[in-house]
């Protein structure tokens, strides 16, 4: 997965404040409208306006997704930072790559070990009701 934006920017520029800044910066680098964009992911307009409005977020499995799909990485969608060509020094460009991947592998466990430990939490409450 590339961690550049196309041509709309350069390694000095910084990204956009928010999610759904980046999210817009992004689709547009690639000449995409919100809808075509929201086709690509299987997700409705109005739901992709949300999330560039920054209304509400992607879940996690669908930030991985948006990532491919924008040809930018689940890193910099969630954090931003500099736009990191990937002209240049293909070592430089490939451990910056595997380092955001590992980024994002990290922040999705934590997610989904949340996700895991609420349901867990949920199940244990309903089984003491039906016990009661």
């Amino acid at each position: 997965m590339s961690t550049a934006l196309a041509s709309a920017s350069s390694p000095e520029n910084t990204s956009a404040p928010t999610i759904g800044g980046r999210i817009t910066e992004a689709r547009s680098a690639i000449n995409l409208t919100t809808a075509q964009l929201a086709r690509r992911m299987g997700v409705q307009t109005r739901t992709m306006a949300n999330w560039e409005r920054d209304v509400s977020i992607p879940r996690a499995n669908r930030l991985v997704m948006l990532s491919g799909v924008l040809n930018v990485s689940s890193f910099w969608l969630l954090q931003g930072g500099e736009a990191i060509s990937t002209e240049g020094n293909a070592g430089n460009s490939e451990l910056a790559a595997l380092q955001s991947q590992l980024e994002t592998a990290k922040q999705l466990l934590a997610s989904l070990t949340s996700v895991v430990d609420d349901l867990s939490q949920r199940v244990t409450l309903m089984s003491q009701d039906e016990d009661a």
